[in-house]
């Protein structure tokens, strides 16, 4: 995880100097914005939980705003996750009626550690492609339940129905991936944190991407904006 990830979770009153706020966002929105997180992802960990057969926890969700000139390498809050050479992109298109994206990454490593709580003498790969169909079917089955729950639940706090397209697997550099799945797409802000297993700590990264005017309406739903 990023040091500015953590020094966050630390110190929740960094809400007060989120950048976004120029944009017409106050205290109320951005706290609304993190319970919106809060609910979605505690559904998302017990599915998991459940799958798996592991304690399962979560760190506080992150808003973060997304520069206009650098949309595709700033989308994720955390940085660390740039270095990576190849991860696991488990995505999810949100098309109406509030369009938004999901993401869930899966470094190399933990993607290893991951299947091998299903397959104990799993060996190393040199690239997540090298899996069999199966365990690549199983990462993107792990990331897909976290979506799909987090979708559900938000459905639910929201009182409307989503209408999704199937979950995606992509593998390779996040910046690449992104350059391919969205392109021309305008991001003003993401909704970002971690699910982690206890044992081994394999984590999660999970962002929710709102375009157009979901945010608005997100906030209008929940009674904070008329």
């Amino acid at each position: 995880m990023s040091e500015d990830f953590d020094k966050y979770n630390e110190n929740i009153d960094d809400y007060d100097k989120f950048k976004g706020m120029k944009s017409g966002m106050n205290r109320l929105h951005v706290d609304s914005l993190a319970e919106l997180g809060n609910i979605g992802a505690g559904a998302s960990l017990r599915a998991l939980s459940k799958f798996l057969n592991r304690e399962v926890s979560m760190s506080l969700p992150y808003i973060h705003e997304i520069p206009e000139n650098d949309l595709k390498n700033k989308i994720i809050f955390n940085k660390d996750l740039y270095n990576e050479d190849e991860v696991a992109f488990i995505s999810v298109e949100v098309c109406k009626p509030h369009p938004f994206y999901m993401i869930c990454i899966i470094t190399k490593p933990d993607s290893h550690k991951l299947l091998s709580i299903i397959f104990p003498n799993l060996k190393e790969v040199e690239s997540i492609n090298d899996y069999s169909l199966i365990q690549k079917s199983l990462l993107k089955e792990m990331g897909s339940i976290l979506i799909i729950q987090y979708i559900v639940a938000l459905n639910k706090l929201l009182g409307v129905e989503h209408e999704i397209h199937a979950p995606r697997l992509s593998v390779g550099k996040i910046s690449e991936i992104m350059g391919e799945l969205y392109d021309g797409e305008v991001f003003e802000m993401g909704i970002n944190l971690n699910i982690f297993t206890l044992e081994n700590k394999v984590y999660f990264d999970l962002t929710i991407l709102p375009t157009g005017n979901t945010i608005n309406e997100f906030l209008k739903l929940m009674g904070v904006k008329d």
